[in-house]
């Protein structure tokens, strides 16, 4: 390493080495280019490829050949600041001959910048130098790298008769004060501009469910912690590094949503809207790790209340899309405290009145990405057995809680009783979820030899249905539906938010008005009288209640849409396969969210 180090010379980098991690020139991951054609393989790098002049589409050498002379492609509806389509997708012809050849040759290194005051060479990434803040030039601003500035805090410690430490940022404050320069401790140097709005806000249930996020780590599972691999040396050690109340749950995004709802989901004896409006919301979980924030957790989830316009999802919520970085310290506590993360946020909703959670446990392939652009090498990716087990588990954990009453899938508790009636019901349709993206694929798929009749003329058949609810049999081991309130077993009605009673060893639930008519009835599976003993809503979903406020609109086109997030990040090397790029990232994005709330005022 150290050979070609000093071996390598180039443009970029003048020869310079930096002065924090002792290297010149360091390659950012190449964009994500994915053949349009049939092989639907990533481009690799130095190979040969076709695009078209706008750059929407892309071809490798091989599916190049096989097309044909004429090509008929679609251009992207456009849409305004508002998110709504102002230009509808249309189609147009190209020649395949009009397709420039290009080379993937894209090795773009990581940016550097120039101390002032030792003149001196380091990485932007290394020194968290924020080079959008920075690029005004109307006002000269001086820059001291970060050895320069330790040497600075060095000096004045000890010229300092008390030997104060200077002061430092907060986790804490970091979402409601900005004037305390968050960004301080991410960059030596930084222009300052007044921040007039808080540009995150905190979960409305972070004092009661942080609290016992908190309490369930350092009372329950870090005793819980295997003792045949970790000590209670460790244990302890670990904690006091970690500095549990330095993480920090927020949401930062936002906005109200329309889904369309296709042709193919719908029939003549249907009248289903053809829209649905929900609210996207985007959560993030941070952690003060050596002074800086870093981003470990992400969650993508749709809430669609008691107004949808489909009754089949009102009082529901997707999660649609989960992300995590293996950055968090102490590890051994990792998986618990994403779990209690989630279950927080599904007593936020149960608290709020919401009924059922919908969850596709669907694993990324190796190198995908879900919301983090370019994870770590050494992170791996949970398969299709172990993240169906981390779910289930979450889901224990939760109805120990008496935020989850049951746990089921998506066919069994919708697609099977709905079977008989799907040509006048629909099942909850959310934004990206399983089934409609399957429906999608059935309703394009070429017809069997000897039928004369599309598929996609028949997408409302009876026989159309059935296939798209024998492809949900086949996954519904993936496709949880998890019950939010309790349903009484008598009535059949749900109990939200109410008190109820519960039948001893059985599981079965029974509101007041169907009490006295079934106390007498009840046995247990032994034949013995089951005992009832009454249940009250939880405190934790009674403050959520009491603390509910009407949250105001926070959108950041950064990152509105899942897809939006990581294509930005791959567009601006908002990388988080390495820790240094993590912390810069992280720096980054909160950087952006700042943005669009000044540009929002």
């Amino acid at each position: 390493m150290a050979k070609r180090r000093d071996e390598h010379s180039c443009p970029f980098c003048l020869d310079n080495v930096c002065g924090i991690c002792n290297e010149k020139c360091i390659n950012f991951e190449p964009p994500f280019v994915m053949c349009s054609g049939a092989c639907r393989q990533r481009i690799k790098r130095h190979a040969v490829y076709y695009k078209t002049p706008d750059g929407q589409y892309h071809w490798c050498s091989k599916c190049f050949t096989s097309l044909p002379k004429m090509l008929k492609l679609k251009v992207a509806p456009s849409l305004n600041a508002d998110h709504e389509t102002t230009t509808p997708a249309t189609e147009y012809a190209l020649s395949k001959f009009a397709l420039l050849k290009a080379k993937f040759m894209d090795e773009l290194t990581e940016p550097w910048v120039q101390c002032d005051q030792c003149s001196g060479w380091v990485h932007q990434i290394c020194a968290l130098f924020n080079a959008c803040e920075n690029a005004d030039e109307e006002e000269e601003v001086m820059y001291t790298c970060p050895l320069c500035r330790l040497e600075e805090l060095d000096a004045e410690e000890k010229n300092n008769e008390l030997g104060m430490s200077p002061m430092e940022t907060s986790v804490e404050d970091f979402p409601v004060k900005v004037e305390k320069d968050f960004l301080r401790s991410h960059s030596p140097a930084l222009k300052r501009r007044p921040y007039t709005k808080d540009f995150t806000r905190a979960l409305g249930f972070d004092e009661e469910i942080e609290e016992k996020v908190f309490d369930y780590l350092t009372r329950v599972d870090i005793d819980a912690v295997d003792a045949s691999t970790t000590s209670s040396f460790v244990k302890s050690q670990d904690l006091q590094s970690c500095d549990l109340s330095r993480f920090m749950q927020k949401w930062v995004e936002q906005h109200l949503e329309n889904l369309v709802v296709r042709e193919h989901f719908r029939s003549a004896t249907q009248e289903y809207p053809q829209t649905i409006d929900y609210t996207s919301k985007v959560i993030f979980v941070f952690q003060m790790i050596n002074g800086v924030e870093v981003c470990i957790f992400s969650m993508y989830v749709q809430e669609y209340d008691k107004h949808c316009q489909l009754p089949a999802n009102r009082n529901r919520t997707y999660i649609a899309y989960l992300d995590s970085l293996v950055y968090m310290r102490p590890r051994h506590v990792r998986t618990s405290l994403f779990h209690q993360i989630l279950i927080s946020y599904l007593a936020s909703c149960k608290a709020n009145g919401y009924e059922y959670a919908h969850i596709w446990a669907c694993p990324t392939t190796r190198g995908g990405d879900f919301i983090y652009w370019c994870h770590p090498s050494f992170q791996k990716n949970p398969g299709k057995e172990r993240l169906l087990q981390w779910y289930l588990s979450m889901a224990k954990k939760a109805k120990e809680l008496g935020v989850v009453f049951a746990c089921d899938d998506l066919y069994t508790r919708e697609f099977e009783l709905l079977e008989e009636t799907l040509d006048t019901q629909l099942p909850p349709h959310f934004d990206g979820d399983y089934w409609p993206s399957e429906a999608e694929r059935l309703a394009a798929s070429p017809p069997k030899r000897g039928r004369k009749d599309a598929n996609t003329a028949s997408a409302c058949s009876a026989k159309f249905r059935k296939r798209v609810s024998e492809s949900v049999k086949s996954a519904c081991e993936s496709l949880f539906v998890i019950a939010l309130q309790p349903t009484c077993a008598a009535c059949k009605q749900l109990i939200v938010n109410a008190a109820y009673w519960r039948a001893t060893n059985v599981d079965a639930y029974y509101c007041s008005k169907c009490l006295g008519a079934v106390a007498d009835a009840i046995v247990t599976a032994a034949g013995q009288e089951a005992v009832l003993t009454e249940v009250s809503p939880a405190n934790f979903a009674e403050a959520c209640s009491r603390n509910k406020m009407e949250e105001a609109e926070m959108s950041c086109p950064f990152l509105d849409y899942r897809p939006n997030m990581l294509k930005n990040c791959e567009e601006h090397h908002y990388q988080f396969d390495s820790f240094r790029r993590a912390k810069y990232s992280t720096m980054m994005l909160v950087y952006q969210i700042s943005s669009a709330q000044r540009s929002a005022q």
